[in-house]
């Protein structure tokens, strides 16, 4: 009877053994599980920072862009207006030499 009952003390020591053992198994995957999680979320995290810059570098790019065509225009458009200009003060100014022979002429 006392070898019995010693080898059943023995099997259940060695079942809260395995028990053990295994709880700490767990315990180490979890925390395995929770440190890739972690890592992953950090790693999307900066996936989203870098998208996020590179989309405000986009932009900021295309501002520039927008910018500075709207200033080559505005510069082709003070240039037209000024030939428009320079074009009619010669178109006057030969008018008026014109007019002024047919006076001297009369």
């Amino acid at each position: 009877i006392n070898a019995e009952y010693g080898k059943e003390e023995e099997e259940k020591r060695e079942e809260e053994r395995r028990r053990r053992r295994q709880e700490r198994i767990d315990a180490v995957n979890r925390k395995r599980e929770e440190a890739e999680r972690e890592e992953q979320e950090k790693y999307r995290q900066e996936e989203e920072r870098r998208r996020k810059q590179e989309e405000e570098r986009r932009q900021r790019h295309a501002e520039r862009l927008a910018e500075i065509q709207k200033q080559r225009e505005e510069t082709e458009r003070k240039e037209a207006e000024k030939f428009r200009r320079e074009a009619e003060d010669r178109e006057r100014e030969q008018e008026e030499r014109k007019r002024r022979r047919a006076e001297d002429l009369e």
